[in-house]
């Protein structure tokens, strides 16, 4: 079994100061909240990329995943009825596959409670449906960067959907 930590816990501390206090305290990998580093994940190049991935390795470091995946940009929502809203959010998910497996992780999280609740007006069978239909539109690339999409189970309190 490894441990992980989220570096989202150190708030704006780099990245290689969140390494080594997690080398240093013993754990085995850091998960990674895209939103700490940009904007968007498509704001950070193949090279910032790598040097992440060679970042964590330099101290013998793994990138488990990513979590808080729709926290950021603003707009996005899993399952909305609106279909452009939930094109760009399937759009930014694959965009967050890649990420994933160019920094190294293997397991992306879907927490973002408030971006996937069941609409006012809308059915726990239609918002199920719609998040399945995203969730399968990204399989294909997931499987090919090696990434395994989950799924976070959140109390009543955070989301009414899952």
């Amino acid at each position: 079994m490894k441990f992980a930590i989220c570096n989202e816990m150190f708030e704006k501390q780099p990245l290689e100061e969140v390494f080594r206090i997690a080398a240093e305290i013993g754990y085995d990998g850091v998960e990674i909240a895209p939103f700490t580093l940009a904007n968007a994940v498509t704001d950070i190049d193949p090279a910032r990329r790598k040097e992440i991935r060679q970042l964590a390795a330099s101290f013998a470091l793994d990138i488990t995943g990513i979590h808080w995946l729709f926290i950021s940009p603003s707009g996005l929502y899993l399952n909305h009825a609106d279909d452009e809203t939930r094109r760009r959010t399937q759009d930014y998910l694959c965009e967050l596959i890649k990420f994933c497996g160019d920094i190294g992780g293997s397991v992306m999280v879907v927490g973002s409670p408030k971006q996937r609740d069941i609409l006012p007006n809308e059915s726990l069978t239609a918002t199920w449906d719609r998040t399945k239909r995203v969730f399968e539109a990204c399989l294909p690339l997931a499987m090919q960067c090696g990434v395994t999409i989950c799924l976070e189970p959140l109390d009543h309190l955070q989301t009414n959907f899952v």
